[in-house]
This record gives C-alpha cells, sequence and structure tokens, in this order.
C-alpha cells in the first residue's frame, strides 16, 4: 500500500473512560488516513484494503483483535494471546458481538476485555429492549469469566448512565471526546490531573 510507505497515516487517541468518575484509564489508538490532498479519512475508508493485504493488528495500550480473527483456531492465535498475556500485555476483542465467533472461545481465549460494538450502545434507547437484553447477558458472561467490558459508541448520557447501572464501568465516544491528536490527547491528561 503506497499510502502507508510514504507516511500519510497517523493515529489519534480516542480515550477509555471510567464511566462512573470520568476519569480517563487509556486510550485507543485509531488509524487516520491523510491523503495527499489533505482529507483526513477514517478506518471505514481503508480497512477493507488492509485487511486484504493482511495488515490488520491494531494495537492500543492493549492488542485489540477484531472479532473475525477468532474465527479461525488453526492460525496459533491462542498460544500468540497466552504469550502476550504471560508479557502483561493486555488483549481486547473489539467490535464484539458483531462478527461469528462462538462465546464458548471466550473460555480458552486469554482476553482481558470485551470492547461492546457500539450498534448495541445506540440501541439502548430503542423502544424494543431486545439489544438491551443481549448486553445484560454480555455483561454476566464477561463478569462470570473476568472480562472487563469496555461499551464503544457512548453519545449521551442516558446511555452512560444505563451502562453503568447493567455493570458496564468503562467507556468510550464521543460524550467524552472526539479522537484527539497526540498534543491534545497530553494537554487533556494534564488537564485532569
Amino acid at each position: 500500500m503506497l499510502a502507508l510507505q510514504q507516511g500519510q497515516f497517523t493515529a489519534h487517541l480516542q480515550p477509555i473512560v471510567d464511566l462512573r468518575h470520568g476519569r480517563t484509564l487509556g486510550f485507543e489508538a485509531l488509524a487516520r488516513w491523510i491523503t495527499t490532498d489533505g482529507k483526513v479519512l477514517s478506518p471505514k475508508h481503508f480497512l477493507n484494503v488492509t485487511r486484504a493485504d493482511g495488515l490488520t493488528a491494531v494495537l492500543d495500550l492493549q492488542v485489540e483483535l477484531v472479532e473475525e480473527t477468532l474465527g479461525n483456531a488453526e492460525t496459533g492465535l491462542d498460544d500468540l494471546l497466552r504469550e502476550l498475556t504471560d508479557r502483561h500485555v493486555l488483549v481486547a476483542i473489539d467490535d464484539f458481538g458483531t462478527g461469528y465467533s462462538s462465546l464458548s472461545r471466550l473460555h480458552d481465549l486469554a482476553v482481558n476485555t470485551i470492547k461492546v460494538d457500539r450498534s448495541f450502545v445506540q440501541r439502548i434507547n430503542a423502544t424494543k429492549k431486545s439489544s438491551n437484553q443481549l448486553l445484560d447477558t454480555l455483561v454476566a458472561v464477561g463478569h462470570d469469566l473476568g472480562i472487563t467490558l469496555t461499551a464503544e459508541g457512548v453519545e449521551t448520557e442516558q446511555q452512560r448512565c444505563w451502562l453503568l447501572e447493567h455493570g458496564i464501568e468503562r467507556g468510550q465516544g464521543y460524550l467524552f471526546s472526539r479522537p484527539l491528536c497526540l498534543d491534545a490527547a497530553i494537554a487533556s491528561l494534564s488537564a485532569t490531573s
């Protein structure tokens, strides 16, 4: 990919927040493509290309794996995840609930965090509450297995309150901050410490 070779990718940092106290716990590094004409493109514009080229493995303060990578047990992924956790690297499953992995795989994988996909969070305020019941089930499974849950796409105070009341204590989304450049992320941490 020519854009990668030319250094057109940069990282923006999305805060991961303690939903109860509003304290920043860490950041997710989000790739952005700065095109030659100055446009800033989000992953939805280039993720399919990077997947086709085998370039996905998003690094954060933890390693995040998209759920679809869990479907193929023959890749040696289990051994890699155990090695990472032995080295105290946190492992998260990103966009959980949107792929095809089995819940039974959670027993076998060395996973610290499940990142609940924003599609579930956006439906919290819907008149049909089936999504809320799925979230409650996911929280119960996560807590039973000792896995931390982080809700993505938190945009309203009502969503934040619902998530807290139902056992999800970490979140990220526009309610707290849009993705920040490195200097802005440092400034935001300095202002809250």
